[in-house]
């Protein structure tokens, strides 16, 4: 059974990959403190002239994509 697993930490393409997973897994994580914020003013939507989305023609039936 050992030998199963054993064998594939042989292959260098395997061993490097288990090792940078290792350092990743290992590596100590600390989060830093959230950044102030240096907007004081709250932000504003802004108006839109036009509409975001056109209105479709429905009048035609026809797909050309089924064509």
């Amino acid at each position: 059974m050992q030998q199963m697993v054993d064998f594939n930490l042989f292959v260098p393409a395997n061993m490097v990959y288990f090792g940078f997973l290792t350092g990743v897994f290992f590596h100590p994580y600390s989060e830093s403190a959230p950044r102030p914020s240096k907007r004081n003013t709250p932000r504003v939507p802004v108006e839109r002239s036009k509409p975001l989305l056109q209105p479709v023609d429905e009048g035609s039936d026809r797909n050309p994509f089924m064509d």
